[in-house]
């Protein structure tokens, strides 16, 4: 006959398992496909700062194609098409070979300073040192911000 569970048993498994997280599949394949991404998980994060106001502003979109933009801005849904467009000016931008820390030898005075986020990486850059890769990424997500009423 089986003894009974010892006290506490159950918590510490039921604690574990809240610990490990759910259980997911993934793609161990080797293609250079981009990574799978949860239905509304966050593609991409932007945030930009300084300029003649010296205002920080920040979006984020889904994968869905869900803007949210702060501070004082108004969230909003991009239609398929221009969700595919900046998926594609993503794509262009390859982060992955883009530098890190991208600022300029002399600083620009009332420049902006940008900050991108996807694929887990981070990539700074200032006026004067914005890779040409960022460019038309850049410029899309300065409209984003413009249509969320952000524009400084």
């Amino acid at each position: 006959m089986a003894s009974p569970p010892r006290p506490g048993a159950l918590v510490a498994l039921i604690v574990s398992g809240a610990l490990a997280g759910p259980l997911t599949a993934c793609d161990v394949s080797e293609s250079n496909s981009p990574p799978v991404r949860p239905a509304n998980a966050q593609l991409i994060r932007y945030e930009r700062s300084g300029g003649l106001v010296g205002r920080a502003v920040k979006l984020a979109v889904t994968t869905r194609g869900r803007v949210t933009a702060v501070p004082d801005g108004h969230d909003f849904d991009l239609t398929r098409r221009q969700l595919a467009r900046l998926k594609e000016d993503l794509e262009r931008a390859a982060l992955a070979r883009v530098p890190r820390d991208n600022r300029p030898e002399h600083p620009v005075y009332d420049g902006y300073h940008y900050t991108i986020t996807a694929d887990h990486r981070s990539i700074y850059a200032e006026d004067g040192a914005v890779p040409d890769a960022l460019a038309p990424l850049l410029s899309r997500l300065d409209g984003l911000l413009g249509r969320a009423g952000l524009r400084s």
